[in-house]
């Protein structure tokens, strides 16, 4: 599912075009937030210098050096789009383009999922349940409530969950038809027949 082509007013406006349909027309998902990411490269190059196809060593590295609380996965991201639109102008004939490589690997975190007991599972929702009855009219009582049920019953993801919209529930056949959720696939969900009827409550 592709969306409207934003704006290009750098450098790069024609090239990145070109270099978005060639990828479609491959046959590569080349949308949204890619086609955006391509848009803020070709804005940043323009504000640090370059007048026509060219790409330094300097740009390159302001590109892919680290934001505040950026993770390791989306600089990485960032940088494998400019490196693989490095190659496609240099393929194309453009000399002014250096070709930079992706940042090292940080060193793995040891990170200890942590795994809530059956009981404490049972305190959570006796919590969110007592929550909604002193203040049924609490919306956002109600709202947590239902998403906490989406997650823990149907495996939701978070914005899975949070873009549903009525019309996407049968509360009748308990299906959920989650739409172009993570790569643009949509599925359907059935629950389980306790949590349609809490749905339904």
């Amino acid at each position: 599912m592709y969306y409207e082509m934003p704006e290009y007013t750098g450098p790069f406006r024609d090239a990145a075009i070109e270099y978005i349909e060639l990828k479609r027309s491959l046959g590569y998902d080349y949308g949204i937030t890619r086609v955006n990411r391509l848009r803020e490269i070709d804005l940043f190059l323009k504000a640090h210098g370059a007048t026509g196809a060219m790409i330094t060593e300097d740009m390159f590295e302001a590109w892919v050096a680290r934001r505040a609380n950026e993770g390791e996965q989306n600089r990485r991201n960032r940088a494998s789009i400019l490196i693989a639109f490095s190659k496609y102008l240099a393929k194309n004939g453009h000399k002014d383009i250096f070709i930079g490589e992706l940042p090292a690997r940080r060193p793995p975190r040891t990170f200890v999922p942590y795994i809530y007991t059956k009981s404490e599972i049972l305190r959570l929702f006796e919590t969110v349940r007592a929550c909604v009855a002193v203040e049924p009219e609490n919306h956002e009582y109600v709202t947590f409530a239902v998403l906490l049920l989406l997650y823990y019953g149907c495996g939701l993801r978070k914005m899975e969950a949070q873009n549903l919209l009525m019309r996407d529930i049968d509360f009748d056949s308990g299906r959920i038809r989650i739409m172009d959720s993570k790569n643009h696939i949509s599925r359907l969900v059935v629950v389980a027949d306790s949590v349609r009827r809490q749905l339904v409550a």
